[in-house]
């Protein structure tokens, strides 16, 4: 697949077969992830690979969605400057990756979420990160086809 063809072809996908999802898959999406654009350089990241059943079902209920997944990649960042832009480009990333893979995502709100301290205490994380993400992932029951506006509704020259 090209990627122009994976960028407007990746959606977000809310049903998974049970199948897991394999390590390898999990560290190829983390290290593209790695790769994202952040301002200066500064890489604030840290990527949290959940498959265990147990925390899942934990996750499942602190963000009360009513979604299952096999696994999910949380992503947190230092509290810098730009944490919040830096650790969407490398949310995205992970979509991204994971679309090239076969693997289905769901990016699931979590910054300034009442329930990220509960979700920082169930995985250990430091009082000082700042929860950007949760990218539920797994290999997709569904395949959405949702319109879009047209290019000539969205695109402006020069002027609004």
């Amino acid at each position: 697949m090209n990627l122009i063809n994976l960028l407007k072809e990746r959606r977000s996908i809310r049903k998974f077969t049970d199948k897991k999802v394999d390590k390898s898959s999990l560290e190829k999406m983390v290290e593209v992830a790695r790769y994202a654009p952040t301002a200066n350089n500064v890489q604030p990241w840290d990527f949290i690979v959940v498959t265990d059943k147990n925390k899942l079902n934990k996750i499942t209920n602190l963000i009360d969605q009513g979604k299952d997944f096999p696994a999910c990649i949380v992503v947190f960042t230092d509290k810098v400057k730009h944490a919040l832009e830096d650790g969407a480009n490398a949310s995205t990333y992970l979509l991204l990756a994971a679309k090239a893979l076969g693997l289905g995502t769901c990016w699931i709100a979590g910054y300034n979420k009442p329930f990220a301290n509960e979700l920082k205490s169930t995985l250990a994380v430091p009082e000082d990160k700042i929860l950007i993400s949760i990218i539920s992932i797994g290999h997709p029951n569904e395949n959405p086809k949702p319109e879009k506006k047209e290019l000539e509704t969205t695109i402006h020259w020069e002027n609004y």
